[in-house]
């Protein structure tokens, strides 16, 4: 069936056309489909029935960015449909929240090549609009939120503050700027649009529909396309843009259309890929709430929201103290008081020991020469620990890799096999939560209690009595379902005591395969290593006021790691993944690492008692003079960090390991 001129009504009957009816229409010959609008005057293509979601060169999510373009309705991201349209006008501030900067209009480092910041004009209107938003919000919160909605309302608002706050404080590489522009425009169009649904949409819709019975002209929103009549009418009498797609048999005379026009092309969406990144987010269909899941988890993962606390007070230079005297620090749950008798450190075990000889165990991943030997070398006598060792300083951010390997591999250990599993399973939830720098560290009996999640929902684990074991784990599920609920973490597991990995299903019966077992403990490796290193650097930096311009630690921090995003706190400890196991300090020649181990150096060149061979490696902040990295500069860095964590935590650290199938060479 086609649509004609016999299916158009008379423009006189134009006011008692109903949301079903079309001020424009268009056929949609490719899935025999039509399509109309009672309120709009153009109709654009629909979204491909099945999404390839992909970051794009502008930082957004091309044609599939429900902030760019009409998106299929969904009753969860209803509000989406109120998203503002781009606004050309200079003279209007949110005109800021379309800026797609150019690498001209930024700010370059002072210090570092190649970073960048925003400018103060620019920064000035992204600071403008989001106080207004927020203050908007913040005057009438309490009929913005819902029971269902509240916490979902509240973190918006927090990210839309802490994202103007990080692109306001961070200076990182051109597209990474491009991605944080974008997501404070995402946060500000995503609240923005929140508000104008609840006030137009619901909290007027009642006194528009008994007020006229003509539709109200369209208001700058991007609108959205259904299936429903319902929303469709909702919308339509409120003034949001609105397309109803109905199919082809559903056409009839009784079909009201004004005029027939063509299909258009979403305007000025990028479709080039964001430089180093290829891989789609979601491949499914485009109707689907995990496509803007999606959306969403990219971002907490890769760009994680760590909110900044205040450092302790730095330890004095030696210009400033030649006694080098223990510095005063705030006090913390888990920091002693300097010079306290009452400190019990714990005694070392043979086991504790063997941590500083790394195993060749199949399990574990290989681990570099030179944190090999500096970890052998690491005096562990406990008189060495520093004074502001407390209970609970030992602990571990993410869970400890030990754990995971097992003495044999001969006999079944149902409560190995658990560690893997409740990791795979409750991963997400465990990053999220732990993804901050202030994040809390937890023992390895901790670790171990909540590990042992899947056994115990096998109804496979029992406790002695008055152990006191079952009590520890009833806290740290507890624990793991606050951080679920909290960060909106679907969990999908078939059933008790499964996990699936590689295309493989794990479960209790059996360890997993030595290379499932090593990717495993490489990523626990690599994030409980990443995560240390920041904790250790915020002890051992000394600032410097005889420095030009500050570099954030983070920075600094973030040129050690491939993966970590500089400029970004907390990128460094979720976007970890097998890949970074042949790069970076992992890589296998030391011709990759080299730029790599000078970041390190450079880091570690500010530290109290560092080496002279690190301090004189190090020109300044500048991180180009690859010339003077040498495999002595690599062990000195690998032999002063594994003494100097010792001595301020009281146990060994985790160090570099790779993951490659070729041997390295040239070391």
């Amino acid at each position: 069936m086609h649509l004609d001129a016999t299916a158009i009504t008379d423009s006189s009957s134009y006011s008692a056309y109903q949301a079903w009816d079309g001020l424009v229409g268009a056929v949609i010959p490719t899935r025999r489909q039509f399509i109309t609008s009672p309120n709009a005057s153009e109709i654009f293509t629909l979204p491909e029935l099945n999404a390839n979601v992909i970051l794009r060169k502008d930082g957004r999510w091309g044609p599939d960015d429900p902030f760019q373009c009409p998106q299929l309705y969904q009753p969860q991201y209803c509000h989406y449909a109120c998203i503002l349209k781009r606004i050309e006008d200079l003279n209007d501030p949110r005109w800021i929240m379309w800026w797609t900067p150019k690498e001209t209009e930024l700010r370059p480092d002072a210090v570092v090549p190649g970073r960048y910041s925003v400018e103060y004009t620019h920064r000035t209107l992204f600071k403008f609009c989001v106080a207004k938003l927020v203050d908007e919000f913040l005057k009438d919160k309490d009929s913005f939120r819902t029971q269902t909605n509240s916490q979902w309302v509240n973190m918006l608002v927090n990210q839309l503050q802490t994202w103007y706050n990080r692109l306001s404080a961070f200076t990182t590489s051109f597209p990474n700027v491009l991605f944080l522009v974008a997501e404070v425009q995402r946060r500000w169009l995503d609240l923005r649009a929140y508000i104008d649904y609840m006030v137009i949409v619901k909290g007027e819709l009642s006194k528009l529909r008994a007020s006229s019975p003509k539709f109200p002209s369209c208001r700058p929103f991007i609108g959205a396309i259904t299936y429903s009549h319902t929303v469709a009418e909702e919308f339509a009498t409120t003034g949001v843009p609105v397309w109803l797609v109905r199919d082809l048999s559903e056409f009839s005379p009784n079909v009201r259309i004004q005029s027939l026009v063509a299909l258009q092309a979403t305007k000025l969406v990028v479709v080039e890929p964001f430089p180093g990144v290829s891989q789609a987010i979601y491949v499914g269909s485009s109707d689907s709430c995990e496509k803007y899941d999606s959306i969403y988890k990219y971002s907490r993962q890769h760009f994680a929201l760590a909110y900044e606390v205040e450092r302790p007070a730095q330890p004095p230079s030696a210009a400033d103290d030649a006694s080098e005297r223990p510095a005063k620090r705030f006090k913390t749950q888990t920091t002693a008081v300097a010079g306290s008798k009452a400190r019990a450190l714990p005694a070392p075990n043979d086991k504790d020991i063997a941590k500083f000889h790394p195993s060749d165990h199949p399990f574990w991943p290989p681990i570099l020469p030179a944190w090999r030997d500096a970890l052998a070398a690491v005096n562990h006598s406990n008189s060495r620990v520093s004074l502001e060792w407390a209970p609970g300083d030992s602990g571990y951010r993410f869970p400890d890799p030990h754990l995971f390997v097992p003495p044999s591999l001969h006999n079944i250990n149902k409560r190995i096999s658990s560690y893997y599993i409740t990791w795979l399973n409750y991963e997400d939830a465990i990053r999220l939560a732990q993804s901050s720098s202030a994040s809390p560290c937890y023992t390895t009996t901790q670790w171990r209690e909540l590990l042992l999640l899947s056994m115990k929902e096998a109804g496979m684990l029992s406790f002695k009595v008055n152990s006191g074991a079952e009590g520890r784990m009833s806290k740290m599920t507890a624990l793991l379902q606050q951080w679920v609920a909290k960060h909106q973490i679907k969990i999908a597991t078939p059933d008790a005591g499964f996990a699936k990995v590689r295309g493989s299903t794990l479960t209790l019966d059996v360890l997993p395969p030595a290379d499932v077992a090593r990717m495993i403990v490489y990523v626990l490796c690599e994030l409980n290593f990443r995560s240390e290193l920041r904790a250790l650097d915020t002890y051992m930096h000394i600032s410097s006021p005889s420095r030009r311009r500050a570099v954030e630690r983070d920075t600094l921090l973030g040129y050690c790691f491939s993966g970590w995003l500089p400029g970004v706190a907390g990128g460094d400890v979720l976007s970890v993944s097998e890949a970074d196991g042949l790069t970076g300090l992992s890589a296998p020649t030391f011709e990759e690492r080299s730029k790599y181990i000078l970041a390190l150096a450079q880091v570690m060149s500010s530290w109290r008692n560092a080496p002279l061979i690190i301090r004189t490696r190090v020109p300044g902040q500048s991180a180009s003079s690859i010339s003077l990295v040498d495999a002595n500069l690599e062990c000195a860095c690998a032999k002063f960090y594994s003494q100097s964590f010792f001595d301020r935590f009281a146990r060994v650290p985790t160090v570099p390991r790779y993951l490659c199938s070729r041997l390295p060479y040239n070391q």
